[in-house]
């Protein structure tokens, strides 16, 4: 009997909703400001990825201003109950801004 493994690639976004393409110009700002539904975006990304064994994401914030310090890998691993998670800061913008890719996984 085989086991499957459960994988998924996730382009986060920084926490930004973006559902219209003016959207990008509208909520621009979301890119380097805090705004308080962040994290009740990482949230629905937490129940998105909760069923997964590997998730691999793009474009987060290893914490800086714009996430209000929180390291968003982190709190996406600890929502989404992974035991184990990975960050790497890739750009960092001024102290505003720590551009990152991350990595959740349940497979020690």
């Amino acid at each position: 009997m085989s086991k499957t493994l459960r994988m998924m690639s996730y382009n986060v976004h920084v926490g930004v909703d973006a559902e219209r393409y003016r959207h990008y110009l509208t909520r621009g700002w979301r890119h380097v400001l805090p705004f308080p539904d962040r994290l009740r975006n990482f949230n629905r990304i937490a129940s998105l990825v909760r069923d997964c064994d590997i998730v691999g994401m793009q474009e987060l914030d290893a914490g800086s201003f714009r996430s209000d310090y929180i390291n968003l890998t982190e709190y996406l691993a600890h929502r989404a109950g992974f035991p184990y998670w990975y960050d790497r800061a890739n750009r960092r913008v001024a102290g505003i801004a720590r551009h990152s890719m991350g990595f959740l996984s349940r497979v020690h």
